[in-house]
């Protein structure tokens, strides 16, 4: 029996546990859109039951929000930030059911691909390679390029198990890419004949890059990160009313505009990204990001869809009974005076809500501050 037909089915305990343990390999499964097919696999048998635990706790539904966790003066920023993980994923698993996270490198807790030591894998690409998107039509729409030069500049780490064929063309996912006109980086999908097989991989360590033996075609073997599929189809039968999502323009009128989008996600940061900006549609190409973890739990992009050629937004589709989480932000470590004086004053948003469900097929968690008013909640 497949996971996605016992969830359909409304198993609960013990049967869903049964059918997790007797999981055999994968089963093929295919998502039609308006441009054609697009072919994923189902979770690969390990992983299975996470998705039915998780699946089983979410039945409660409402609102769990997430402790604002606050440092020590006893404890160093590495031991806080640790904690701080500690407290944010406890409180996941028991309160939300999100046991693990569905789409990692199972020998480590890396969501990109990595090679031996540890070290996050750049595979070179093509020079000028296209990073593209998922239309809200299905379309793989351009949104980005890699324009580096020097092979170094244009070497990408991709994102563990995330490999898709649309249309007969195979993509895989990859992080911080590519550029749009603007100069504003992006992930998304690259082609696979836009990696070149015999390339070496890099790693970077200390701000050296560093060549391995190691080549793209290895890591393409059956088997290897490169060859595998992952397309987190939970398969909810019990779905809410769709939901537009917003573009950046419609955001910039909320309470999430570009002073709100600075606020970080992990408390004391000073990295570029960490930011809630990386979960709102981004400017220019109004690409938003679907998440397969949240924030503070591994919150990286399982996806990346941008508006249909006629303009239509994306739909998503909320899961019901499925709590939203509601976590809490920061301010930045170097914030401005500006900034500090509208986050004492209340005009800047202490938390962000982000909600589970799924886009073209594609099931994961969404800002809530991304969609348009009420639409999710009618």
């Amino acid at each position: 029996m497949r996971i996605e037909g016992a969830i359909r089915s409304g198993y609960t305990g013990s049967e869903l546990d049964s059918v997790a343990q007797n999981a055999q390999e994968p089963p093929q499964s295919r998502a039609r859109n308006g441009s054609g097919s697009q072919e994923f696999e189902m979770l690969p048998p390990a992983l299975y039951r996470a998705v039915v635990a998780s699946a089983r706790s979410r039945d409660q539904g409402g609102v769990v929000e997430l402790d604002r966790v606050r440092r020590r003066p006893d404890e160093s920023y590495s031991q806080f930030l640790e904690r701080w993980r500690k407290t944010v994923r406890k409180q996941l698993r028991e309160e939300v059911g999100f046991n693990a996270p569905l789409n990692r490198n199972a020998k480590r807790n890396a969501n990109r691909v990595t090679i031996a030591g540890g070290h996050e894998a750049y595979f070179p690409i093509k020079q000028g390679s296209k990073v593209y998107a998922t239309g809200g039509d299905g379309r793989m729409v351009e949104i980005g390029r890699n324009t580096g030069e020097a092979v170094n500049n244009r070497s990408v780490r991709v994102n563990y198990g995330q490999r898709k064929v649309v249309d007969g063309v195979t993509y895989l996912y990859t992080l911080a890419s590519g550029k749009t006109n603007e100069g504003n980086t992006v992930s998304g999908w690259i082609r696979l004949v836009d990696f070149p097989r015999d390339a070496r991989v890099r790693y970077r360590e200390d701000g050296e890059t560093h060549i391995t033996s190691s080549t793209t075609a290895g890591f393409l073997q059956k088997g290897k990160p490169l060859s595998r599929v992952v397309a987190l189809r939970e398969g909810s039968a019990r779905e809410g009313v769709p939901a537009d999502v917003r573009t950046y323009d419609q955001v910039q009128g909320s309470r999430f505009g570009d002073m709100a989008r600075e606020l970080k996600v992990v408390p004391g940061s000073r990295e570029r990204n960490e930011k809630m900006g990386d979960y709102l549609p981004k400017e220019a190409t109004n690409a938003i990001n679907l998440l397969y973890n949240l924030p503070g739990y591994g919150g990286v992009a399982t996806d990346t869809f941008v508006p249909a050629s006629d303009g239509s937004a994306p739909q998503f589709v909320p899961a019901k009974g499925v709590a939203r989480v509601r976590i809490p932000l920061y301010l930045p470590a170097n914030a401005g005076q500006e900034m500090k004086q509208a986050w004492a004053s209340g005009d800047l948003p202490r938390h962000a809500e982000f909600i589970y469900g799924s886009i073209e097929g594609r099931n994961g968690w969404i800002a809530q501050a991304a969609l348009r008013p009420n639409r999710a909640e009618a």
